[in-house]
């Protein structure tokens, strides 16, 4: 499995175990169908290396942190039935999804702490840990 250009610094599996996202220092979050090998989308909003992944109790929503302290949150649910991935065989080669702004819910940024990890937690919050760095 290749597509990232730099050092990859987290990943996560999918609560299925079907999934795994990968975030490098490239500044992209690629997600991969492990089931057949193939790499289903690339999603390029961070302006640093990415530092945290991390997907909602049911799967539904990833969540993607990075250096630049900005916090995405990605509609997972979404990429899954508009890509097809129910249908997917190892014999295909499917198109790489970079449609970054329709699968973007929301995003958020920091004053001042770059997000160092992720983390849902069982009654689905979504906690987020950083060290501030004053400007």
């Amino acid at each position: 499995m290749t597509g990232h250009k730099s050092a990859v610094l987290v990943l996560a599996f999918s609560p299925d175990g079907r999934f795994v996202v990968s975030g490098s220092s490239d500044k992209k979050v690629l997600i991969w169908d492990i089931s057949v090998g193939h790499l289903v989308s690339e999603l390029d909003y961070h302006t640093g290396g990415i530092s945290g992944l991390g997907f909602s109790r049911e799967g539904t929503i990833l969540a993607s942190s990075a250096l630049d302290s900005t916090l995405a949150l990605w509609d997972f649910a979404t990429l899954l039935t508009e890509s097809g991935a129910d249908e997917m065989t190892v014999a295909q080669n499917p198109e790489v999804r970079k449609d970054t702004e329709t699968l973007l819910l929301a995003s958020y940024r920091t004053k001042g702490s770059p997000i160092l990890h992720l983390h849902f937690t069982r009654r689905n919050l979504l906690l987020a840990i950083g060290s501030f760095e004053p400007t």
